[in-house]
């Protein structure tokens, strides 16, 4: 699995984080430099603003990994980063929503088990849930997994749920999320699973409050 460069969003994720990961209905949200109060408020003067990078990397030990309903896997990565950029600060009834400038699958000399490409980009979009944490979804990005011998695209359409986000020093970003199937032929499994932990070194700490 070679690495990709963006110039939008791909997301396993992302992964994610692949990924490196729908919008559903939009809630308030905001990132915070500090812990949310009880309230799970940011207090002012404390929130990243618009165009925060940010750089997620696969937990050590870890793989990020594309299964398909009968939890066999499909692909494995034992490495793989993303890095984003915030497009707003979020606000009341707006979720975060984050572009992913880079994904890399796997590495020279950790490559993953199977070739796959990012081929459209997308957008992540943040909620904030309550304790500093959030959800992630993605929407508009497709990927082509080589499974079989034959290109199977998999996307996330006009929105998919990707998991949680853990907010800390440093927050990560738990995914599992079913991703189903944009292009492809009977071998291709219509729906696949993506499941992978990352740690968000970038921007560190981080939480995810109530705008």
């Amino acid at each position: 699995m070679r690495f990709i460069k963006l110039l939008g969003l791909a997301a396993v994720a992302a992964m994610a984080l692949m990924a490196f990961v729908g919008a559903g209905t939009a809630s308030a949200a905001t990132t915070c430099k500090t812990k949310p109060n009880a309230a799970n408020e940011c207090p002012a003067g404390w929130h990243y603003p618009a165009g925060t990078m940010g750089h997620l990397t696969l937990k050590a030990g870890t793989s990020a990994d594309l299964q398909n309903t009968s939890g066999e896997t499909i692909v494995t990565c034992t490495a793989s980063t993303v890095t984003t950029h915030s497009l707003n600060t979020g606000g009341a009834g707006i979720p975060i929503v984050k572009v992913i400038t880079e994904i890399i699958w796997g590495t020279p000399t950790t490559p993953c088990t199977a070739t796959t490409d990012t081929t459209v980009l997308g957008e992540l979009e943040v909620e904030a849930t309550s304790g500093g944490n959030g959800t992630v979804s993605g929407k508009g990005t497709k990927v082509t997994v080589s499974i079989f011998g034959v290109s199977c695209v998999y996307g996330t359409g006009t929105g998919t749920p990707l998991g949680t986000v853990i907010g800390g020093e440093p927050a990560t970003a738990e995914i599992n999320a079913v991703v189903n199937k944009q292009e492809g032929g009977f071998l291709c499994p219509p729906t696949t699973r993506w499941k992978a932990t990352y740690v968000i070194t970038e921007p560190k700490p981080l939480w995810f409050a109530n705008a």
